[in-house]
């Protein structure tokens, strides 16, 4: 089969966890024998390689603002495939995708769109996008060719709303642990000695959450924050600026690859605030090391956590404050969700079996593609 991944920055993944999904399963289908085409954004883009762990690699511009970013990519994209004739099936990431749909339809290329969660609740949106976001929500019911969702409220809200039955497929993870070294001796950390939070600093993934809560209790683990952000930057500024006199809390900037892994590895708690997601990568990365989980009481992340890690009310800080304190001050209830967070991964979160759910969904809609 040709298939091309579209929505996100690219790979190699150096962006976010939506970007690990395209490489470990692009990668994987390409060892399997078939082709699969990457479509990559030129401001994010840092390789010359044609071809990545086999993935052919196209990089083409964008809009660089944030509300027409990704939309403004996957209309390019998607005009270069029908161009160029480079694949049968697209694979697109994010809902907001949607909206191309009708490009595809007097063609025979196939479209499958991968809906991790109710974008049009994140914070981050104007209500025109919150708006364009609902409207994509019906784009894929009705111009989609298969809709794959990634954790069970979306499925089961599919199901509901619109009686649609889609594949449940979840993110995978890599259970290969790192031991400390340079990454974290570079910060002046040695592992099991600091408490961990990945992602965008954005409002949508809550680092005033764990900032705030943090500065309410008592312990001599610091706390490390592993991202940034690439538009608007006043808020993650707003938060340097007010807790940059605290030498225990670390922003620590993208990191990536082995340097990611890394502090993951050896992270003592890990902290998963997001207020709106779906099936996080971090959080399915932190469960397969094994690590004990800090977690918003959202219903997405309790469907991916299943019971293995704490939560707090949603969106207190104060909340997440008393609950930190508790597992600092009782490692053997750490000890215990660190056994259940590995064993559950090892059961419902590994790449090999992912991507031959993936290519069962792939298999089906091309069978249907000349019928």
């Amino acid at each position: 089969m040709r298939i091309c991944f579209l929505g996100n920055r690219g790979v190699p993944a150096q962006f976010g966890g939506s970007d690990t999904v395209f490489e470990q399963l692009g990668g994987r289908l390409v060892k399997n024998g078939h082709e699969v085409v990457v479509y990559c954004r030129k401001q994010f883009n840092t390789s010359d390689e044609k071809y990545y762990k086999g993935m052919e690699r196209v990089v083409l511009p964008s809009i660089n603002i944030r509300s027409l970013d990704t939309l403004a990519h996957s209309i390019i994209s998607t005009i270069h495939v029908l161009i160029n004739n480079k694949v049968d099936i697209l694979n697109y990431h994010g809902l907001g995708n949607s909206l191309v749909l009708p490009l595809l339809i007097l063609s025979r290329k196939k479209s499958v769109v991968l809906i991790d969660g109710p974008d049009w609740k994140r914070p981050k949106w104007n209500l025109l996008a919150k708006a364009a976001l609902r409207m994509s929500v019906y784009f894929a019911i009705i111009f989609a060719d298969e809709i794959i969702t990634d954790n069970v409220p979306m499925n089961d809200w599919l199901k509901l709303k619109y009686g649609r039955n889609t594949p449940l497929i979840f993110y995978g993870a890599d259970f290969e642990k790192i031991p400390p070294g340079n990454s974290l001796l570079k910060w002046g950390l040695k592992g099991d000695d600091y408490i961990l939070f990945v992602g965008m600093m954005v409002s949508d993934k809550g680092p005033d959450l764990i900032l705030e809560a943090y500065s309410k209790i008592k312990s001599d683990k610091k706390l490390v924050l592993i991202g940034d952000v690439h538009y608007r930057k006043e808020y993650f500024k707003y938060l340097k600026k007010k807790y940059e006199n605290n030498p225990n809390i670390i922003f620590a900037g993208f990191q990536y690859g082995n340097a990611y892994k890394e502090f993951m590895s050896n992270a003592y708690i890990y902290v998963h605030p997001f207020r709106s997601d779906g099936t996080s990568p971090s959080l399915i990365q932190a469960m397969a090391f094994g690590k004990c989980i800090l977690a918003n009481d959202t219903t997405e992340t309790k469907a991916a956590l299943n019971d293995a890690g704490l939560t707090f009310i949603k969106d207190s800080a104060q909340s997440m404050a008393e609950k930190l304190q508790y597992l600092l001050e009782t490692p053997k209830i750490v000890d215990a969700y660190q056994e259940k967070s590995l064993k559950i991964a090892k059961c419902i979160y590994n790449w090999d079996s992912i991507v031959i759910q993936y290519e069962n969904v792939f298999e089906k809609i091309s069978k249907s593609s000349y019928c």
